[in-house]
């Protein structure tokens, strides 16, 4: 990355159709060895073309595994809190040469069985792609007609662990105590971070439709992330 990649290219525009999402509404924790690539590509959708797209990954290619190979391509995981991943957050740390984003994502699973403990381990020491889903509804309307559709909704899915893997960096299991502020009570509360040049990183895979990114397209690139799997060799 040289110095010209930091020059300004597009504005810096308010979006006062659409209201920034606040949050998340889902995870898919992938083992860094599930990706055999990840392509940054332009985000191109029929006539609809990003003058922005550095930071867009449109493309996730599964790693080849043999067929006796049974381990899950990813997990889901849901918040059991109301407020869902609070905690999360972005920052800034200013290097000598770069200035680069800390990501923190946070959750809480309500469960203190012995596989999910066993899970926990395998958490606290593995290193990790992280998607994370931002709550709908998304806009619907023909990106044609209303400015700043595609790029809204090319934003509802965003991943953390791409240049830089996530871990976990805290864990707490609450065992004892009568605190009722306490909604993780009874299991575990979980924090990831990275540390990227990125501020964001965002996934859409190419089926989108004719009229651009709508609503349906982030469900779809949302539904494929959560149905990847391995590839296997031809027999």
């Amino acid at each position: 990355m040289n110095y010209c990649d930091f020059n300004i290219d597009s504005n810096l525009e308010q979006n006062c159709a659409f209201n920034g999402k606040i949050g998340y509404e889902e995870l898919l924790i992938f083992n860094t060895y599930a990706f055999e690539s990840v392509s940054f590509t332009d985000l191109q959708s029929g006539a609809f073309t990003f003058e922005n797209p550095g930071n867009v990954v449109t493309s996730i290619t599964p790693r080849t595994v043999p067929d006796t190979f049974d381990q899950p391509f990813s997990i889901a995981i849901v918040d059991a809190r109301a407020v869902k991943f609070n905690g999360s957050s972005k920052s800034m740390n200013t290097g000598t040469t770069f200035n680069t984003t800390p990501k923190t994502l946070q959750f809480v699973i309500k469960n203190n069985g012995a596989s999910v403990a066993n899970a926990i381990t395998k958490l606290k020491n593995g290193e990790f792609v992280v998607a994370a889903k931002r709550p709908g509804p998304y806009p619907t309307q023909d990106a044609s007609a209303i400015p700043g559709v595609d790029d809204y909704n090319a934003s509802m899915i965003e991943l953390f662990g791409i240049e830089s893997k996530m871990r976990v960096t805290a864990c707490e299991q609450i065992l004892s105590g009568d605190d009722a502020d306490a909604s993780y009570y009874g299991g575990w509360l979980v924090t990831m971070q990275c540390t990227e040049l990125s501020d964001a990183i965002y996934y859409i895979d190419n089926a989108t439709s004719s009229t651009g990114i709508e609503a349906s397209n982030v469900e779809t690139a949302w539904a494929n992330l959560a149905s990847l799997d391995w590839n296997h060799p031809e027999p």
